[in-house]
């Protein structure tokens, strides 16, 4: 037998790139805030054993977490390798 697979469509706007700190440097991944809300937009079935899920962001009523603005984030980030990390036995460097 062969375990069910589901492949779910995020479309978002607060979602943000993380290609670059990734150790797996050909995944496209995207690094979702806490507390974001979604409404499913579709579900199709593909044969007996794929579901394909369509979600979309929502803005949320009563939102848990308020977002840093844009404009703000260049100043708020500095990225500083650590020498000690390791992945699959090599150091991480820039």
């Amino acid at each position: 037998t062969t375990d069910s697979r589901t492949l779910f469509t995020i479309e978002c706007d607060s979602g943000k790139d993380i290609r670059k700190y990734s150790c797996y440097k050909t995944e496209n991944e995207i690094l979702l805030p806490a507390a974001r809300q979604f409404h499913v937009v579709s579900c199709l079935k593909q044969g007996k054993d794929l579901c394909m899920i369509q979600l979309k962001e929502t803005q949320p009523l009563l939102p848990l977490i308020e977002l840093v603005p844009q404009t703000s984030l260049p100043q708020l980030i500095h990225y500083v390798p650590n020498p000690r990390i390791k992945t699959k036995g090599k150091n991480i460097k820039n």
